[in-house]
């Protein structure tokens, strides 16, 4: 009788000491989460535009676009932000020939404006303040986008604004193949249109661009190379002094009309290579609007250093010897610099 309740606690003895080893194993096994895919997620709070990606066409596949149908878009926008878009160019070209256009008004959002961009389209608030908004006109050009081969001249600006603006709308991003005329030419749209034969009727106008954006590109998918020899010497002339020519002493600061709060304000701030939005004669007059010291060179009392493509090597060479040096040389592309000065000129 005894022996057998020996074994009896014996038996129950072992089943808690299996029991307690499983608990304790259980307890220190990690918790496993589930990644879902971004077609998954249940927020949409994350622009679902960064999910997908395009394909761009370079300038050694041009050929297999001779027959293609396409798309030639230009955006303007209210601001130095992206999703303001304020005019919408479109060209549509079948079989080689135009067959679509349009120009389509849009309010950005809060139908704000900058000076700056007004003087570069002369779009103003009240040319839009009873226009529809992007959202409204999206299902009307989207046909004309999605799946299709778009053009541009920049493509890094203008898909950027398609991008950021259908983010601002909670929009979905379309997938469609890219070619930008800017990049594969080098040259600025008025002196593209001027080497290869094509009228430009209204430069910043966002129809005008699209339009001979899109015949530039069937010539130069056709073959044809940018003439420079054509290319004329173009000095900006304006009723509007935004667009004259400043050269010597006109560089120097107008601190007596510039406002002491622009970050360029009796700064020295350098210029050089080439810029895809402005001229680096309407970036400089910008600059002396805001209040900056516009030199040559770079030395140890620069400030900011503005570059664009094919800037010059000595420059950029003199910049990271003087930054290993501790000097604080400030180095911005033409973006960072019109959403730094658009408030002040």
């Amino acid at each position: 009788m005894i022996a057998a309740l020996l074994i009896i606690v014996v038996v129950v003895l072992l089943l808690l000491f299996v029991v307690a080893g499983s608990s304790t194993k259980s307890s220190s096994t990690p918790k496993t989460t589930t990644i879902l895919e971004p077609n998954l997620r249940e927020s949409t709070k994350e622009p679902i535009s960064t999910w997908k990606h395009n394909l761009t066409i370079n300038d050694n596949d041009l050929h297999f676009c001779r027959e293609r149908d396409f798309t030639a878009i230009d955006f303007e926008t209210a601001t130095g932000i992206r999703n303001s878009i304020c005019q919408i160019g479109i060209c549509r070209v079948k079989n080689g020939e135009i067959v679509y256009k349009n120009s389509i008004l849009v309010q950005p959002p809060g139908n704000e404006y900058s000076k700056f961009n007004i003087q570069i389209h002369g779009i103003r608030p009240s040319m839009t303040k009873n226009e529809p908004f992007f959202l409204d006109v999206w299902n009307e050009i989207k046909p004309l986008i999605e799946d299709q081969l778009v053009i541009a001249h920049n493509t890094d600006f203008d898909v950027d604004c398609l991008r950021a603006t259908l983010n601002f709308y909670y929009l979905p991003f379309p997938v469609f193949e890219t070619y930008c005329t800017y990049k594969s030419s080098g040259l600025g749209l008025a002196d593209l249109t001027e080497s290869l034969d094509v009228e430009l009727l209204k430069h910043h106008d966002a129809l005008a661009d699209a339009t001979a954006c899109a015949e530039c590109f069937m010539k130069l998918r056709n073959g044809q190379i940018p003439d420079s020899s054509k290319i004329t010497q173009k000095q900006k002339k304006s009723t509007s002094e935004f667009h004259e020519r400043i050269s010597g002493d006109d560089l120097k600061p107008d601190l007596e009309n510039a406002d002491p709060n622009s970050p360029f304000y009796n700064k020295k701030v350098v210029v050089t290579g080439v810029f895809s939005i402005h001229s680096r004669d309407e970036i400089k007059i910008m600059l002396k609007k805001a209040g900056a010291d516009i030199n040559n060179s770079i030395s140890r009392k620069t400030d900011f250093v503005l570059i664009g493509e094919s800037a010059g090597y000595a420059k950029l060479d003199k910049i990271q010897i003087l930054k290993s040096e501790g000097v604080d040389i400030k180095e911005l592309d033409e973006e960072q610099f019109i959403s730094m000065v658009k408030d002040f000129v």
